[in-house]
């Protein structure tokens, strides 16, 4: 059991844009019929308020949408700096130089803790390269697996698949590529 969710995030997008993109995206989703305009407790994350599916929200996806009835069953929109990780639990966690390709070992992992907060707090998130001493921001090292630095995230609860043809039209709606991620709670 659990919540699934689906992640469209724009890791190119600078801050400056995100509200930007979040109005479009709520526009093109609202005036499209894929959402109801009117928010309501049906997201988690963030204040659990949410987008409500419209009557074309079916439409939006690969194949039916069966969890309907579900209270967590909506779409959400964010312009805040955000990461989307894999769960190190089940995958190994690596961080490399952009400029030598080191490895970051142990013990400058506090190093990167710290950039890590610095940059979710509006900060630089510099970090430095024990091996050849490049810095550069957090979002710029090499993460293995991939994690998605954004500004701006629309997020569906509880559906199957989005259909590429739809994520290309919110990218287009957004004024950038976005990228997919998907978790479960």
């Amino acid at each position: 059991m659990g919540d699934w969710f689906i992640r469209l995030i724009a890791p190119e997008l600078e801050h400056e844009g995100a509200e930007k993109a979040k109005r479009a995206a709520e526009e093109h989703l609202i005036s499209n019929g894929f959402v109801l305009p009117a928010r309501q407790d049906c997201v988690l994350g963030g204040d659990g308020t949410g987008f409500p599916p419209g009557p074309r929200f079916q439409e939006l996806f690969a194949r039916p949408v069966q969890s309907l009835g579900l209270w967590t069953n909506g779409v959400r929109i964010s312009a805040t700096r955000d990461i989307e990780f894999a769960d190190p639990g089940q995958t190994e966690f690596a961080l490399f130089c952009p400029d030598c390709r080191s490895r970051l070992e142990m013990p400058p992992w506090h190093a990167w803790q710290q950039a890590m907060t610095s940059y979710m707090s509006g900060g630089s998130g510099l970090l430095r390269c024990p091996h050849c001493d490049g810095t550069h921001r957090v979002d710029e090292w090499v993460y293995v697996p991939e994690v998605g630095f954004t500004r701006f995230r629309i997020e569906f609860w509880n559906t199957p698949p989005l259909r590429q043809d739809r994520i290309r039209e919110l990218s287009e709606a957004v004024g950038c590529r976005l990228q997919v991620v998907h978790g479960k709670l």
